[in-house]
């Protein structure tokens, strides 16, 4: 299952993995990227599908009672904060595509949380597979201009992410990524199934 042109699913987690009662930041974050020209300046400062988050105690519930989210310091091991961590995603509904223009966008053009948005912490299925992918600023036909963003840190031709390593969180931005590669087991949150270099994508398995 695709979540965007940087995010995917192998294997999808099981409901009970699939952490709920939970909330994007209401304000904006800094240092973040431009989301998708297609929502023109509406994806700057939004945390990505499919980025490591744990749980914000400074910014606390909204009002419905949500727990705020917000991104992993860099290195974040799953050890640190168990049970209140894990990766973000959030499911656009029946009108995801309401006030764009039909034959622009894709499901591809969508791949980050709204502010404000009630997200999945997905946690606790060590049977789920994931798929992070690298891409590169384009423009389409010259109409419109999409940025890139880096999921793994250390991919392209001397690439550093190798197929038996493990995944922790990265610096946790389009250009240094969101998720970085370790030989070291512990703490890891994903262990490296498979690496596509040309493709700029990584599989992984969840390790908690």
């Amino acid at each position: 299952m695709s979540y965007g042109a940087n995010f995917d699913f192998r294997i999808l987690p099981k409901a009970s993995a699939r952490g709920g009662r939970f909330v994007a930041p209401a304000t904006a974050l800094s240092g973040l990227g431009a989301g998708n020209a297609n929502a023109g300046t509406a994806g700057t400062g939004l945390i990505p599908i499919g980025a490591p988050v744990c749980i914000d105690t400074s910014a606390g519930f909204d009002s419905q009672y949500r727990q705020t989210v917000k991104l992993v310091a860099s290195g974040t091991a799953t050890t640190s904060v168990a049970g209140e961590f894990g990766i973000m995603v959030y499911e656009y509904g029946p009108a995801a595509f309401a006030g764009t223009d039909p034959y622009l966008t894709t499901y591809s053009d969508l791949d980050w949380a709204p502010l404000g948005a009630p997200v999945q912490v997905i946690a606790g299925d060590p049977t789920t597979k994931v798929l992070f992918r690298n891409t590169v600023a384009n423009s389409f036909l010259g109409i419109r201009s999409y940025p890139g963003r880096t999921m793994v840190n250390g991919l392209g031709a001397t690439s550093t992410v190798t197929a038996g390593d493990y995944l922790i969180p990265g610096e946790g931005n389009d250009v240094d990524g969101y998720w970085e590669s370790t030989g070291t087991a512990a703490g890891a949150w994903f262990v490296i199934t498979r690496v596509d270099t040309n493709r700029g994508e990584v599989e992984a398995r969840m390790l908690f």
